[in-house]
């Protein structure tokens, strides 16, 4: 007699809530988040500050950059990407149910495949105006815009920056001053 044949577990946000320690959903199955490297949180905080000191003089709306939020994609998909924008998002909620303007998701070696596949094409389906995968080792960034419900790459950047024409309160990222290391 063989062994019991198993049957997948498909979990939900409700599932989800209950769990210690960090971890996204992705179409009801359960992904460990590890800790991100020093570089890493270097990066997103670089990348959040250069938002946030534009997203401050915007008139339009009230922008945010936040790191490592929770946001409800569906009844079985949370993500928690590196970096979001978001604007005027009522900030007493536990996590995002609307989507953002834009994801970056800082890619290591863990994450590349993840990152590079099911979440830029779960971006594009939920409609992130614009995706941003990061790669520190390569000091390189690769940036999508969401055009007729399709990403279009805008192009690999290691150096001059980006404007972001279409966020609700527009911003530039120059990416030359993203690799420096803190002194």
């Amino acid at each position: 007699m063989g062994e019991p044949a198993r049957v997948p577990v498909h979990y939900t946000v409700s599932d989800w809530e209950t769990w210690e320690g960090n971890w996204e959903l992705v179409y009801g199955q359960p992904v460990a988040m590890v800790a991100p490297a020093l570089r890493h949180q270097w990066i997103s905080y670089r990348l959040t500050r250069q938002l946030m000191d534009q997203f401050e003089t915007c008139e339009k709306a009230r922008c945010l950059a936040l790191q490592e939020v929770a946001w409800e994609v569906a009844e079985d998909t949370v993500l928690v990407p590196d970096l979001v924008v978001v604007c005027d998002e009522d900030l007493d909620q536990r996590r995002l149910v609307r989507t953002p303007e834009m994801v970056v998701e800082i890619v290591s070696p863990n994450t590349a495949r993840l990152d590079e596949t099911v979440k830029f094409e779960i971006c594009a389906r939920e409609g992130v105006r614009y995706f941003v995968l990061v790669y520190p080792e390569k000091r390189l960034a690769k940036i999508w815009h969401l055009r007729e419900g399709r990403y279009h790459k805008e192009g690999d950047f290691r150096e001059g920056g980006f404007l972001f024409r279409e966020l609700t309160c527009p911003a530039r990222l120059d990416f030359e001053n993203l690799w420096v290391d803190p002194r």
